[in-house]
């Protein structure tokens, strides 16, 4: 007798899919094998003759699987067999694909993930049961039905919430800069300071950076600077709100730096004469000093190689803090080699 598989899959707008690879399999001693590649939403597939005839009792095991992704997902496992004179039909019905697939158990522990869901399936018998349907199919339909509708929106909920979560964690983080923007204006620019206490510590810091200043080699010092503190006065005129208008209301100071009262200390220069440059270099650092480096060849008696042979300034002088000495090393002539 032959035997046909049929049925139609359709996507969500309930038009048959296309482009998607669909499998005809079936279950025999080697496990599923596969009968026939569908091509196209709607199906009508004579069974090989290497498949069993089924029995009354016990049908071929027939599924539909797709493999369009990674991970393979079982369209519907439950044909519906139904018996039409000499013709022999496998009816899987409509099949909807959901949008993401769900767990179903099976007879395996591991059951298997599933993508389809039924719309409209025939009841099982056919012509020659005489209309004598089993009554429980339409009530399974049914289950199935909302089952794969509630799966759809499960899926939909999930989205909803993590876009509403994303959401969420935006709005969270301009809150908190914006939090901080107010927290630093307010502490910056809304307390009212004394102008008397501003400019003495300005003045006390000027003062320090000057004398910071004649410790060093730079080649300036302060003089005189010009304060434009760009505020609002209070009506006491003793205070001031530095929030940076420039409407006139703020206050000019000119600043006149004390000079430093010491000048740069100056330090003896040590003796390096006979040391080695790693050595000379630990004499002068400890001192404030800097070494700079050079070499002369050394005729016959005039010192020893890699030893200290003259240095600018000489032993005995004074120099500021930070001066570089000149160190000449000897090193072995040429004809001596």
């Amino acid at each position: 007798m032959p035997t046909l598989a049929i049925g139609r899959i359709v996507g969500p707008d309930n038009t048959p899919v296309t482009r998607r690879s669909i499998l005809l399999q079936g279950f025999g001693p080697r496990g599923w094998t596969t009968l026939e590649e569908i091509d196209g939403g709607e199906f009508e597939i004579e069974l090989p003759d290497s498949v069993p005839t089924p029995r009354t009792t016990v049908p071929v095991v027939l599924r539909l699987l797709d493999q369009s992704t990674q991970t393979p997902h079982v369209i519907s496992s439950d044909p519906i067999w139904v018996s039409e004179r000499d013709l022999l039909l496998a009816d899987f019905g409509q099949l909807r694909l959901l949008e993401e697939p769900y767990h179903r158990k099976g007879l395996k522990a591991e059951g298997h993930s599933v993508i389809g869901a039924p719309q409209e399936q025939p009841t099982a018998g056919g012509g020659d049961d005489d209309g004598d349907n089993d009554e429980s199919g339409p009530v399974i339909r049914d289950l199935r039905r909302e089952l794969a509708d509630s799966q759809t929106a499960l899926g939909g909920v999930r989205r909803e919430l993590t876009d509403s979560q994303a959401t969420l964690d935006g709005v969270r983080r301009e809150l908190s800069e914006s939090l901080a923007t107010v927290d630093r204006l307010t502490t910056t620019l809304g307390t009212p300071t004394k102008v008397v206490d501003l400019i003495s510590g300005l003045g006390t810091q000027l003062s320090i950076t000057n004398t910071e200043l004649a410790r060093q080699t730079t080649p300036f010092r302060l003089a005189e600077v010009k304060l434009d503190l760009r505020g609002r006065l209070g009506d006491d005129g003793q205070t001031i709100v530095m929030d940076g208008s420039g409407d006139g209301s703020g206050l000019s100071a000119e600043l006149v730096v004390d000079a430093a009262t010491s000048a740069v200390p100056t330090q003896g220069v040590p003796s390096v004469l006979g040391l080695t440059a790693s050595a000379a270099s630990r004499v002068l650092r400890s001192v404030g000093f800097r070494m700079e480096s050079a070499t002369q060849q050394l005729s016959a008696g005039q010192g020893i190689p890699g030893q200290a042979v003259t240095q600018h300034p000489a032993h005995g002088g004074t120099a500021e803090f930070g001066t570089a000495v000149l160190v000449v090393f000897g090193v072995r002539s040429e004809s001596d080699e």
